[in-house]
């Protein structure tokens, strides 16, 4: 389990955040942090 604590302001499209924001299965591949994402 995650717990995040941080704040951020995002500007752009709300549905285009909120398509990326919520594709939780393409998830590993675009944060570095993730085990096995090949970005770290």
């Amino acid at each position: 389990m995650y717990v995040f604590g941080a704040e951020q302001s995002i500007s752009g499209d709300l549905a285009a955040v909120w398509s990326v924001w919520t594709d939780l299965p393409r998830f590993p591949g675009w944060d570095p942090r993730e085990a096995g994402s090949g970005q770290a």
